[in-house]
């Protein structure tokens, strides 16, 4: 089961797991009444909107844009992502088409985290990746820089990697303390992008 950036988010919420405020849209019509409300909801004047398709590196392939002028820009910005084919490096040549949005509050990011949770079917555990670089080419990251493997996390405590103990208390855990992917069916969990 695949699942969008936005229907991630709201089962992160179901846990208590902060997110942006956003919303999902099928029409630029809906973007600009999403970005409308987040700016009154907020107080901020900026906000993203995002394609959502099955892929990463969306923001390296267009699908991504920051939005500073408020709501009609932003419906501008939802009428050309809408329909077009979005490529990126998990896509292959021909791209994806991008038929939904998702509106998100704008935020002043002072760092980028990522964590994700795979089920490593070999080993027949839950193999962990995180790192205090955010998530963009997460998995080229080890080759690029042998210094810094993502994968290394499964085999040392969070706090070796700069992620604090309560940042690692926001994953949702069973009653013994473990952490959950299990609940939701869930072969991968990534939070892609945890700022503060």
């Amino acid at each position: 089961m695949k699942i969008h950036e936005y229907q991630g988010k709201q089962l992160f919420q179901r846990y208590g797991i902060p997110t942006p405020k956003g919303y999902p849209a099928f029409t630029a019509a809906e973007v600009e009444q999403g970005a409308k409300k987040l700016i009154e909801e907020t107080k901020i004047p900026v906000v993203v909107v995002k394609a959502q398709i099955h892929a990463g590196g969306r923001g390296k392939g267009g699908g991504v844009k920051v939005v500073k002028g408020g709501p009609a820009e932003a419906k501008a910005v939802a009428d050309k992502l809408l329909g077009m084919q979005l490529v990126t490096h998990q896509t292959g040549p021909a791209g994806q088409k991008v038929q939904r949005l998702y509106v998100e509050q704008g935020l002043d990011i002072a760092r980028e985290l990522y964590l994700g949770l795979v089920v490593d079917r070999e080993k027949r555990r839950i193999a962990v990746m995180a790192s205090t670089e955010g998530g963009v080419e997460i998995r080229n990251r080890g080759r690029e820089n042998p210094g810094e493997d993502p994968h290394r996390a499964h085999r040392s405590r969070h706090g070796a990697h700069g992620i604090s103990g309560s940042e690692a208390r926001l994953w949702p855990r069973d009653r013994q303390g473990h952490p959950e992917p299990q609940r939701d069916h869930c072969r991968v969990r990534e939070i892609a992008r945890q700022a503060e």
